[in-house]
């Protein structure tokens, strides 16, 4: 028997972010099964309308483009929505499952997956040196929380993507129904091992260069990007054959001044497709995951360059629970001298260097699609 499910999601899946990905990987999983699903996708957009593409039903769901209001307003129109069609399974992420404010299906098992906390998510840029981003944050603080609230003690099941986002959304809202952790996964079909020499040729880059990478489209100071110029500065003036890649960062004149910092020790690319950016993490033998908050561990592009054999480093505060320092890749508290030495240390051991990236491959090969798939098939169907 078809069974029906429906995902509600916070964004367009034309923003590729990590919440779209997910839903999007889950998609691509549920496909690959004998077992069939009738799948609905909802999402907010500029127009009101509907597609049927490769077998999937996208409603397109017009909003207000200001915070609050997209989403209250987005999310009372999702209720309308269900209210008119019968699920036999709902998945709701983030603060799309306010929707439940409005309205509770009678029929149809309702799980909501939250990946990440808003009150932590916008704390952090409390930390930083305009007021009008303090404001801003202490506006998001309030108004994020509500939202994601929403859906919390009246969903059957609460799923987080890390254990430290289950600990932080109970200490802040209580006990909810169910709780259960399916992290990120990753498409390994597309991330993963190429021939260096050759994407080398392809991507027009030197040979003799040990690049380091920085992938991030959220906001630089949550995804830390000051920090990764930083710790760059410091690394070029013991190794002149260290450059760093930044990838997704907007064009404006705050991303501009740090990187160039860098001078010509830097490459910066905005704007890229998934799979340009992968062979980026083929030629890189570092990958930065400098966050001050994040909710997955592992995070989209942690996992994506974990698969494509770079060499992860992260800080402290990203909380990246899968990474185990000096076992499957290095954690730092800082961004000096002391910790640039130690990453080129590391960079010029081949043995330990080698040794780090096959564990960290190991590791991430747990949440492969289908690994990840299984799991997170079992967690919003029972």
């Amino acid at each position: 028997m078809v069974k029906k499910i429906c995902f509600v999601m916070d964004a367009s899946p034309r923003f590729l972010g990590g919440t779209s990905i997910y839903v999007l990987n889950f998609i691509e999983y549920l496909n690959k099964l004998d077992k069939k699903f009738e799948i609905t996708c909802i999402f907010p957009g500029e127009k009101k309308r509907e597609k049927i593409e490769k077998g999937v039903k996208w409603v397109e769901i017009k909003h207000s483009s200001f915070f609050p209001f997209n989403m209250l307003g987005y999310t009372k129109k999702v209720a309308n929505f269900l209210k008119k069609n019968n699920f036999d399974f709902i998945n709701s992420h983030a603060m799309s499952g306010n929707y439940l404010r409005y309205h509770i299906p009678e029929k149809g098992f309702i799980t909501n997956t939250y990946h990440g906390v808003a009150y932590y998510f916008y704390k952090i840029h409390l930390g930083e040196k305009k007021w009008i981003k303090k404001l801003g944050a202490l506006y998001y603080m309030f108004f994020g929380s509500y939202l994601e609230k929403g859906a919390y003690k009246r969903a059957d099941k609460t799923i987080s993507v890390s254990e430290h986002v289950k600990k932080e959304i109970g200490f802040l809202y209580g006990k909810p129904k169910d709780s259960v952790v399916v992290r990120s996964s990753v498409d390994t079909s597309l991330f993963k091992h190429r021939n260096r020499i050759q994407i080398l040729k392809e991507l027009n880059l030197e040979k003799g260069v040990q690049y380091g990478l920085y992938v991030g489209r959220g906001g630089p100071w949550r995804k830390g990007l000051d920090r990764a110029i930083e710790i760059s500065k410091e690394l070029i003036k013991i190794n002149k054959n260290f450059k760093l890649i930044v990838i997704g960062p907007s064009e404006n004149k705050e991303n501009s001044n740090l990187i160039n910092q860098l001078k010509n020790s830097a490459k910066y690319i905005p704007i890229a497709d998934r799979s340009l950016i992968s062979k980026y993490y083929s030629i890189s033998e570092i990958f930065f995951c400098f966050s001050r908050y994040e909710g997955g561990a592992p995070i989209l592009t942690l996992g994506e360059a974990m698969a494509s054999g770079c060499l992860p480093i992260c800080s402290t505060d990203s909380n990246q629970e899968i990474i185990k320092d000096n076992y499957n890749g290095i954690i730092l508290n800082g961004f000096k001298e002391s910790n640039a030495r130690r990453i080129n240390n590391l960079l010029n051991n081949e043995r330990q260097k080698k040794e780090i990236i096959k564990e960290s491959k190991k590791e991430i090969g747990k949440h492969s699609i289908d690994n990840w798939g299984k799991k997170y098939l079992g967690a919003i169907t029972k």
